[in-house]
């Protein structure tokens, strides 16, 4: 085990994007994960017992299915759709999970209404869109949960600067129409700033 964070403590207020910016192996991507439960903090007599509070409630220890459930929903900068399936598949297995079929549906068509572009694209694979396109792709997957809360890790990976710009705007209008508050871990500082409210900057672990 290697110790990553240190003494990291920080506040996000509802409706706020906040950028979590820092060089690589500064520690980004595991406070996201970490927040998530994909990876559980470890106590020492040196390391304090960790706390992550989502609405008051303490959620160190939840899986990330019952966070998705409270309205968390983590979407990772790699691996975060089957690039084999059309877009309506790859919305029907993120929504798998949704029990009732009727309000997947009825989710979906939301999705597409926010998206208008994805309607069209709905049978087409994602190595036949482009990267913004496959980017609102991965954010309808996302919407689909009805978050309140969205970690998105380096949206803007491999993305052309002008399909990144796009993705920016569309993160800004999610929060702005929805209330949806993000938390953006990103590189692209310049484009990342123009959207957000607030910044934190990670070094070697610590704020």
């Amino acid at each position: 085990k290697k110790q990553v964070l240190f003494d990291v403590s920080f506040s996000v207020k509802k409706g706020e994007i906040v950028l979590l910016a820092g060089s690589n192996g500064s520690g980004k991507s595991t406070l996201l994960k970490t927040i998530y439960g994909f990876i559980k903090p470890y106590n020492t007599h040196s390391i304090p017992k960790a706390e992550i509070y989502f609405e008051g409630e303490n959620i160190i220890g939840f899986e990330p299915s019952s966070l998705i459930d409270k309205g968390i929903l983590y979407v990772p900068q790699k691996n975060n759709y089957f690039e084999n399936l059309d877009v309506q598949s790859n919305l029907e297995i993120s929504g798998s999970i949704i029990r009732d079929k009727k309000i997947l549906l009825e989710r979906m068509v939301e999705v597409y209404k926010i998206f208008p572009p994805l309607y069209h694209y709905k049978q087409r694979i994602p190595m036949k869109m482009s990267g913004g396109e496959r980017q609102m792709m991965i954010l309808g997957m996302a919407l689909l949960h009805k978050p309140t809360l969205m970690l998105l890790d380096e949206p803007s990976l491999n993305l052309s600067p002008s399909n990144a710009k796009i993705m920016f705007g569309q993160v800004k209008e999610l929060n702005k129409k929805l209330g949806i508050t993000v938390v953006l871990v990103e590189h692209k500082l310049k484009e990342a700033l123009e959207i957000v409210d607030s910044y934190i900057g990670l070094k070697h672990g610590s704020i």
